[in-house]
């Protein structure tokens, strides 16, 4: 998967699910995606966006080549001003300011910190890699890419979203020899203080809710 900032839930699931994930950073930078924002809840509970700013961002370019601005103290004070009644707020805000104000300004670098940053503050070890790392051809594009990836990898299942039951066929994974899978997030029976975390970003439940209640909500998926 690209690198998302923060992402949401599901994108958690996806790679607590995973034995091993890889950030797909040497695919072109998809303009008004996700990689750089997200939605949080405002102090009325109201969805509100938030964005890191890009610097010269093109769609032609790799999502590696491309630096978030230096100064993010807006997006880290609005943040801040959403959650700063929240139970959980003095342990996770630092956090997520560690990983939007490091030194660290690639793109996807910074992006997959804050997958690995949640993980790591949820106790819970797990294996990153990048694309760009492992090694593809270029003329490679869409499934043939991600099953040439996976034979590198020797791995013989593969995990989707569910949105890319479009994009990708069982057939043609299985001709080498690899599994495919969609992830489908369920309603979970454990929403803590009633409330649904599953449409903002991850830093919604971490406000909120204990360790073991969020590590029970990345349980709450099928693979179809």
């Amino acid at each position: 998967m690209q690198p998302y900032l923060f992402p949401y839930m599901g994108y958690y699931q996806l790679v607590s699910h995973a034995d091993c994930f890889v950030f797909l950073d040497d695919v072109n930078f998809i303009k008004g995606g996700y990689i750089a924002r997200n939605v949080i809840r405002g102090i009325k509970s109201e969805p509100i966006g938030f964005f890191v700013g890009v610097e010269r961002q093109s769609q032609n370019r790799l999502i590696n080549d491309h630096k978030f601005v230096l100064d993010c103290r807006k997006s880290v004070a609005s943040i801040a001003f959403c959650y700063a009644k929240a139970g959980n707020f003095c342990r996770v805000m630092p956090l997520i300011n560690d990983i939007l104000c490091s030194e660290e300004r690639n793109v996807a670098r910074m992006a997959s910190k804050s997958i690995k940053a949640v993980f790591e503050y949820l106790g819970k070890e797990k294996t990153f890699l990048f694309s760009s790392e492992v090694g593809n051809p270029d003329s490679l594009r869409g499934q043939d890419r991600i099953i040439d990836l996976c034979k590198r990898l020797g791995a013989t299942e593969y995990t989707n979203p569910i949105g890319g039951l479009n994009l990708y066929t069982h057939e043609a994974f299985a001709r080498e020899g690899i599994r495919l899978g969609f992830i489908n997030p369920l309603a979970s029976d454990l929403e803590f203080e009633e409330r649904n975390y599953s449409n903002f970003s991850i830093i919604d439940a971490l406000m909120h809710c204990p360790q073991d209640v969020v590590l029970k909500m990345l349980l709450a998926y099928e693979i179809v």
